[in-house]
């Protein structure tokens, strides 16, 4: 049987992490005021067409503008509800509208979430260019905000280059060693 003293640490650590948890699924910090979810359903898509104006978008610098003003690398659902972000939706917008060439040109875009997103699409729909290209961005060691679920934290863009690498190696069987920690 445990101690008062045993029970009362426990008591108190599982507080702390229970607070904990809560604080990382915090405050929302991503604004969806010009969401237009089709209010006759009871789900909200998780694809462009919950945010019209940024599927009808053809020009990259808006994209880019947007992405740049969030300047965080969104997955496609944060928070413990898995929400689709506008940021989310720029990059797939941006997925669909940019040419290779193009993308090649935002590897070198002064905000690291613009770079990482240009890579992420490379890698996707240009794998052969994304492989050529890596090595820019493997040596970038600036600091970008990272947000996937409920975590968010500052990496850097080297460090989601690698990591979507060897996500893609693995997925594919290929057994590569993209770093090795010394």
């Amino acid at each position: 049987m445990p101690t008062p003293l045993a029970t009362s640490i426990m008591r108190r650590v599982i507080t702390i992490l229970l607070i904990l948890g809560l604080i990382s699924c915090g405050p929302e910090i991503y604004d969806d005021s010009e969401a237009k979810a089709d209010n006759s359903s009871d789900t909200i898509p998780l694809d462009l067409s919950y945010y019209p104006d940024i599927a009808n978008r053809t020009n990259i610098s808006q994209l880019t503008d947007e992405i740049e003003k969030v300047n965080c690398v969104y997955t496609q659902g944060i928070g413990w509800a898995g929400k689709y972000t506008r940021q989310y939706a720029c990059y797939e917008r941006l997925a669909e509208i940019a040419t290779k060439d193009e993308l090649l040109k935002l590897i070198n875009h002064s905000n690291p979430a613009v770079r990482v997103y240009a890579f992420y699409i490379l890698r996707s729909t240009y794998p052969t260019t994304a492989i050529e290209s890596k090595e820019t961005l493997l040596n970038d060691a600036e600091v970008v905000c990272f947000f996937s679920g409920c975590v968010q934290m500052k990496v850097s863009v080297s460090m989601l280059v690698a990591d979507s690498l060897d996500r893609k190696a693995n997925s594919q069987g290929d057994s590569t060693i993209i770093f090795r920690f010394e």
